[in-house]
């Protein structure tokens, strides 16, 4: 097809420069902006104690017992000190949290040193990270496509994607996987354009990094393999070979690792299990709708707690509308994909985007399990469908033989999709909570912690997890005392709660609500129950 736009950058017209640049710029600053804003919720709280090298454990054997403590003793075990190294990063991990691979959490480890354990500083690592894969994704689209206008487009799709935003500001490893899953793509197509030993080198080490950065990135790696396969021919040739070797080194290097899953399989099950639970096909399939159309808007009018079921309302049926246009938008843009490019384009991005969905998808219709719905797992797929999107555009924003009408229906359609991008980002920006973020539990502390706030010298008592008392030391005032019931057989020494303002309850056990009910001079009363009654206060008789 013809091109409006010559390929080199400096070739293209002023209002295309402006605009990409622009867009970049704009995709640059929201992932920068309020990093701080939503709530630190207990994934995150997670990341910052394995990066400090604690295990929960230790928190549990370490936190006093049966009397009140400060929240600035929480917040120590998500801080770096001189008592815990590299070593305790990878324990950590390799003891209560196998799943995930140790990269990331060592890389922020060494960037929480310089720049310290805030939540703001702990999200930039994320934030920095989601830049570099600016241009990895260029790269990608070079080696794929030939075509730097087609890099650049993409570009702009990705820097104000508000899914690509939303991780660029999520405390976990997220951001390093999408650099990565990029990264090693374009090495794997340079490496098969040069067939040499350095480019295939390169690839190894990129797989490396890959594989420690995401467990599930042995899926990636297979769709690699599955490619070379085809474009090969299925034949013994020097790529076939080299990539059997690039392969194999990279995962040799992978199997300490490996092994450590191995060992700690039940506790992996015991943390994933709830993705083994039934699941309803026609749920999962507005799941899978929803979290498409969150590639290109996203503004969640729930306020953070989506309704699943489309309830017939005006907000809801516009909801629906969108997301049936940008499924049917990506369904045509693999189409398009199909019809109109070369064998190793169409490939490359469809195995992409498959090798993740096909093998989920099948397990969760056939035994009824809901993996799919955790998004984030399915970073590669929502990659290839950008990459879909992204040649569908360019393609036919730079095709003379189209009719005027055309031409200015994919110039509206590219420029809509930028703002739609753009008013999710500003609305995402604003937002205490998302739907990443356990919103339900997430926008429920974070009102719980205002009215906490409100005393002059308030207790917080709980028989919870640790893991959500992690999440609120976040937002409570330094001057709030804590006391965590470790045991439902262990219940508080009341004498110790004297010169306490207001004395507070947090989600309870039923054990634990009926000890304090039972006190001579004292009370529960509920203050705040939006679906359950998740904090009470005691109050005199």
């Amino acid at each position: 097809m013809k091109q409006i736009f010559p390929k080199s950058w400096s070739s293209f017209s002023p209002q295309w420069r402006w605009l990409i640049i622009t867009v970049l710029l704009i995709g640059i600053f929201f992932r920068f902006y309020n990093l701080d804003r939503k709530a630190y919720w207990f994934d995150e709280t997670f990341t910052s104690l394995q990066a400090s090298g604690y295990t929960v454990k230790e928190i549990v054997e370490q936190l006093p017992k049966n009397r009140p403590f400060s929240v600035e003793t929480l917040k120590q075990f998500q801080t770096i000190n001189s008592e815990k190294n590299f070593n305790d990063v990878v324990r950590s991990l390799a003891v209560e949290d196998a799943h995930h691979t140790p990269l990331y959490h060592i890389l922020l480890r060494i960037w929480m040193q310089i720049f310290g354990s805030s939540v703001a500083a702990v999200r930039s690592f994320s934030a920095v990270l989601s830049l570099l894969a600016f241009p990895a994704l260029y790269w990608l689209c070079l080696e794929l496509f030939e075509s730097q206008f087609t890099a650049w487009i993409a570009l702009a799709l990705f820097a104000v994607s508000p899914f690509e935003v939303l991780y660029a500001q999520e405390a976990r490893e997220y951001s390093l996987w999408i650099v990565t899953i990029l990264l090693t793509s374009a090495t794997l197509l340079r490496a098969i354009r040069h067939r040499t030993q350095n480019s295939w080198g390169l690839y190894t080490f990129s797989l490396t990094l890959l594989l420690y950065t995401h467990i599930f990135s042995l899926l990636v790696a297979f769709g690699h393999g599955m490619y070379v396969a085809i474009i090969e021919r299925l034949k013994w040739r020097k790529n076939f070979i080299y990539y059997l070797l690039s392969t194999g080194i990279a995962v040799l290097f992978f199997v300490p690792w490996i092994l450590v899953i191995i060992n700690n399989k039940k506790h992996i099950e015991q943390s994933v299990g709830w993705t083994l639970k039934p699941s309803n096909p026609l749920g999962l399939i507005k799941f899978w709708l929803l979290n498409l159309s969150r590639l290109f808007l996203d503004t969640d009018l729930e306020g953070g707690i989506i309704d699943w079921g489309f309830k017939n309302t005006f907000t809801e049926v516009f909801r629906l509308i969108v997301v049936l246009v940008i499924a049917c938008l990506v369904v045509y843009s693999f189409y398009f994909l199909w019809r109109n490019s070369f064998l190793k384009v169409w490939t490359f991005i469809l195995i992409l985007t498959g090798s993740f969905a096909v093998p989920f998808v099948l397990s969760d219709w056939i035994i009824k399990s809901q993996i799919t719905t955790v998004t984030r797992y399915f970073i590669p797929t929502y990659l290839g469908i950008q990459l879909a999107v992204a040649y569908l555009l360019s393609t036919q924003l730079s095709n003379l033989s189209l009719k005027s009408w055309q031409q200015t229906f994919y110039r509206a359609l590219f420029v809509s999709i930028l703002s739609l991008g753009i008013l999710s980002c500003v609305t995402n920006s604003q937002a205490t909570s998302w739907w990443n973020k356990s919103p339900s539990r997430s926008l429920y502390n974070i009102e719980i912690t205002k009215i906490i706030n409100q005393a002059k010298s308030p207790l917080v008592i709980s028989d919870q997890t640790i893991n959500d008392l992690l999440a609120l030391s976040h937002t409570l005032n330094p001057e709030v005392q804590l006391q965590w019931i470790t045991s439902s057989k262990t219940f508080p020494d009341t004498s110790r709660w004297l010169g306490f303002t207001d004395i507070y309850v947090y989600r309870p056990s039923g054990k634990l609500k009926n000890y304090l009910k039972n006190q001579d001079k004292m009370q529960l009363k509920s203050i705040y129950h939006p679906e359950e009654i998740r904090l009470w206060k005691l109050v005199s008789k």
